[in-house]
């Protein structure tokens, strides 16, 4: 009866150092988490963002007629696809528009 008592306690011994170490790794592993998601959430606070680079791109003027015309002309020559544009995603260039990041 004695000798078992001493093998509950040695594997209880051996669990217990077990669990100290798995929670130091967890515990390390849980700090770097939280510590990269602070930096990641104040990033504007702590100035991590490099300034915005702006650059003047002259752009060739098109028409949409002219912008549909290469369209088609894409589909037709590269893909299977029916070649009818029913829609145009168009962006004008603004200075006064401001990133949302």
């Amino acid at each position: 009866m004695e000798n078992s008592a001493k093998k509950i306690a040695k594997s209880t011994r051996w669990y217990r150092k077990i669990h100290k170490y798995i929670a130091i790794a967890t515990f390390v592993f849980m700090f770097i988490i939280a510590g990269t998601g602070l930096l990641l959430a104040w990033k504007k606070e702590f100035k991590f963002i490099p300034p915005t680079q702006k650059d003047t791109v002259n752009l060739p003027s098109l028409s949409l007629e002219e912008i549909e015309k290469i369209a088609t002309t894409y589909i037709l020559e590269n893909t299977d696809l029916d070649p009818e544009v029913n829609r145009l995603d168009i962006r004008p260039l603004s200075r006064s528009c401001k990133s949302a990041f």
